[in-house]
């Protein structure tokens, strides 16, 4: 019971999804290649640009200071049990400083100096976090940190005192280490989902309709990742349209050999057409006009206009082996002083086109079935 309990909810979530991004492993390659060309482009402006001259910091003057080795573009990104983060391999890095300390004595002052370097090899670091969703954002729970400095060392260019200042070292680092994974774990999580929360999951697209597209469920494994996004459009005033009769199409798990791929339900155009062309909107056309510029003698400039009213809105199906399209809308011609002229109102009428998605060309098959609703009454026309 539990397990089939587990798989309806399963089902019903992803029946949710309308938009659903995937990013492959060979995806995920390409992120980490851009991530590492752009740390290393990071570390080498810090390198150029971390310079320090003639700087108080107490009784301690910085008389210079620079990064002469920074390297932390070994990364990789941590796709496994819905978590998401980062780890580095094998960083670098060297500081240097030079450092005076001046001691007053009576008739001046005493200058004590010296360069001091420290050194950090083989250092490696993670940062993660579980993601899930709720409320239609991303939420971030458990944030993970490990943080390890493989070869700490300092050399004080005094042969006397570096070896007990290594020692010192060596014995702080893995406090400092630990302090600092503290510190990103209790805080990580409320400044990620800060950010997380201030991203909008609805915009008003040039004041015409609203684009909501709230985060519906995240899932990552072995170096893929697939983001659901329950996406549909939407009046101004952000009211939801009739879901009635709207199918929602599961959308693809398959995998497939490009770096990244998207699928979209076929909900998202059948929600806009609902926005824009409800089932009752009415639409007119004056051929009077155009006739007159024909048959002016016949017609003069009398008004006649052709009126449509929707009876169903415009539908698409994006069916395994075929597309269709469906619309169905009753006619009737109106006066200048928009009376309905007797006789000409016509009962409802359904064109479905329909379309194999599996032959190339693929419009090289096209079927258009006219049916009127009230009669039992079909033709098929091809294109």
């Amino acid at each position: 019971v539990f397990i089939f309990l587990t798989l309806c909810v399963g089902a019903a979530s992803i029946n949710q999804e309308t938009f659903r991004g995937r990013l492959n492993p060979q995806g995920t390659q390409t992120a980490e290649n851009m991530m590492r060309d752009m740390i290393r482009r990071v570390n080498d402006l810090i390198k150029q640009h971390t310079k320090v001259n003639n700087m108080w910091i107490g009784p301690v003057s910085v008389e210079h200071f620079s990064v002469r080795t920074l390297d932390t573009a070994n990364v990789n990104l941590i796709m496994n049990n819905n978590k998401l983060g980062v780890q580095l391999h094998n960083g670098r890095v060297h500081l240097t400083a030079h450092l005076a300390v001046y001691i007053p004595i009576i008739f001046g002052q005493i200058r004590v100096a010296g360069q001091f370097d420290t050194y950090g090899d083989a250092i490696s670091a993670s940062l993660d976090s579980s993601l899930g969703t709720g409320e239609g954002s991303c939420t971030a729970t458990g944030m993970g940190c490990n943080l390890h400095v493989g070869s700490p060392r300092v050399n004080l260019h005094l042969p006397i005192i570096n070896h007990l200042a290594n020692m010192i070292l060596q014995g702080l680092m893995p406090h400092v280490t630990r302090g600092v994974c503290t510190g990103v774990s209790q805080y990580g999580n409320g400044m990620v989902n800060s950010i997380f929360q201030s991203l909008p999951t609805n915009i008003n697209v040039l004041n015409l309709f609203r684009l909501e597209f709230p985060i519906m469920n995240f899932r990552s494994w072995s170096r893929h990742m697939v983001a659901g996004v329950g996406m549909e459009i939407r009046p101004l005033n952000n009211a939801a349209v009739s879901f009635n009769d709207i199918r929602r199409l599961a959308l693809p798990e398959a995998e497939d050999g490009h770096m990244a791929c998207a699928s979209v339900s076929d909900f998202v155009v059948n929600t806009a057409s609902r926005t824009f062309l409800p089932k009752g909107k009415s639409f007119a056309v004056d051929v009077g006009s155009i006739l007159s510029l024909f048959f002016k003698d016949i017609f003069g400039d009398r008004k006649i206009f052709v009126q449509g009213t929707l009876e169903k809105s415009p539908e698409f199906l994006a069916e395994p082996q075929e597309m269709i399209f469906s619309v169905a809308a009753s006619g009737r011609i109106l006066d200048a002083d928009g009376n309905v002229v007797p006789g000409t109102e016509t009962a409802p009428i359904e064109v479905v086109v329909t379309a194999p998605n599996n032959e190339t060309p693929m419009f090289s098959n096209v079927k258009v079935q006219v049916k009127r609703t009230h009669q039992n009454y079909t033709q098929y026309k091809p294109c």
